[in-house]
């Protein structure tokens, strides 16, 4: 099969999006202040109305630079720009106002200060010109606040997940992750912002594609939040996993079902709810795992699994 047409075309669609970026940053509107998502889940719309169409899905904890407000359809509206981490694509939209809380402009850097701050290769020209950032607040345990941003760019091979805190009023660039990026997604796709432990110390919870060459690929859920100046893994669990690439000579189920998670020959699917366990809001576990054989399109075998996942005092407790 000629592979060029489809190249070409997303060769086409790349740049059109980096040049989508670069007009957002050299002649958007003006940035009037901050808008804080105090509550989530909350739509962004492309009108000053509810419809169909959502540009993006924001949880609680994500910061935007805000610019127009106005009232329709007897609601109050704030113009919005976001930034999904799984497509780096800057959008502009409206959100209700009723679901933000606004901030001060001078709160908190322009993305050029902390371009600075990170220096390196967020400093070259094409990649400051085509560099992206969606913003978080992450409440600390000592009553401080920091500032996560996802960063990514189309010249860049990988995400970074970087943590900038404010030391004597002047802001530096703490403690950062990075994902390494493929053509169609980068490293991250979700981000959100939770107080699991009841403490103040808040968790950061990603979405994260994986995939390993010729073996398992998938989306795990992690858990991590800022700890003596790093970031420490509480969870991780998939969200999606398909094992297809070897399987068992001979259908085999395992008990507790929990331990088939990722076998031979299966495909796994989840998602996580969060039940409260005296102040701690742990993590529950709730999918199927598919049985597959091969020239079989149809699973022989499906079995439901859910697992509630303790807190032992420094983390939550495995899935399997």
């Amino acid at each position: 099969m000629n592979r060029f047409p489809f190249r070409a075309t997303f060769a086409v669609i790349v740049l059109l999006t980096v040049a989508a970026a670069a007009a957002s940053k050299d002649k958007g509107p003006v940035q009037k202040a901050w808008a804080l998502v105090v509550k989530g889940p909350v739509d962004v719309y492309p009108k000053s109305s509810r419809g169909k169409k959502v540009l993006a899905h924001l949880s609680a904890g994500a910061l935007l630079p805000a610019f127009k407000t106005k009232t329709a359809g007897g609601r109050g509206w704030t113009q919005v720009r976001v930034m999904p981490p799984g497509t780096l694509e800057v959008k502009m939209g409206w959100t209700e106002s009723s679901r933000l809380d606004e901030l001060p402009l001078d709160r908190y850097p322009p993305d050029s200060d902390l371009e600075t701050l990170l220096g390196g290769e967020y400093l070259q020209d094409v990649n400051a010109r085509y560099t992206q950032m969606a913003r978080f607040l992450v409440r600390l345990g000592s009553g401080e606040t920091a500032l996560v941003c996802y960063i990514g760019s189309v010249f860049i091979p990988h995400t970074r997940l970087q943590v900038f805190e404010q030391q004597g009023g002047k802001w530096v660039a703490g403690p950062h992750l990075e994902f390494l990026s493929s053509q169609m997604q980068t490293g991250v796709t979700e981000i959100e912002v939770r107080d699991l432990l009841g403490d103040g110390n808040e968790c950061l919870i990603t979405h994260e594609p994986f995939a390993q060459t010729f073996g398992t690929s998938g989306v795990n859920l992690v858990i991590r939040r800022l700890e003596a100046g790093k970031f420490k893994t509480l969870w991780q669990a998939p969200l999606d996993l398909r094992n297809l690439t070897s399987y068992a000579p001979k259908t085999k189920v395992l008990d507790p079902p929990v331990e088939n998670v990722g076998a031979p020959g299966t495909v796994t699917t989840g998602s996580v709810d969060y039940q409260t366990s005296g102040r701690v809001r742990e993590p529950v576990w709730k999918g199927k795992v598919e049985f597959f054989v091969p020239g079989r399109e149809a699973p022989v075998e499906t079995l439901k699994v859910e697992k509630v996942c303790k807190w032992n005092g420094s983390e939550f407790a495995p899935l399997k």
